[in-house]
């Protein structure tokens, strides 16, 4: 749902997918084709970013998202950042745990 509201939201220039469910790697490379795309930015959807996203998402194997997106011809930029590392994110994510505690607590 999250990926239909950035591609109503954005002039389609942002995509989520995923490594185990829909939309895919495969699903995202079709949407690029025939578009005037040169340079795509990879990031992680993740609050932390490690392992996960520095083998599968901007590792050199073949499998790798960059490696696929290379081999397709675009210049790949991999932003390894977790969700969790940008203050904004942080901040939010304290606002609603704040809520969720004085909900509890009225209970």
């Amino acid at each position: 749902e999250l990926n239909q509201v950035f591609q109503a939201e954005t002039e389609k220039s942002i995509f989520l997918c995923t490594y185990e469910a829909k939309p895919g790697m495969e699903e995202v490379m079709a949407e690029l084709k025939g578009r005037p795309v040169k340079r795509i930015h990879l990031a992680p959807f993740l609050l932390a970013a490690g392992y996960h996203a520095r083998k599968d998402m901007a590792g050199p194997g073949k499998e790798s998202w960059r490696s696929i997106c290379e081999e397709a011809g675009y210049e790949v930029v991999c932003h390894l950042n977790g969700l969790g590392e940008y203050p904004k994110v942080r901040e939010r994510i304290l606002f609603h745990l704040g809520e969720i505690i004085r909900f509890k607590n009225t209970r």
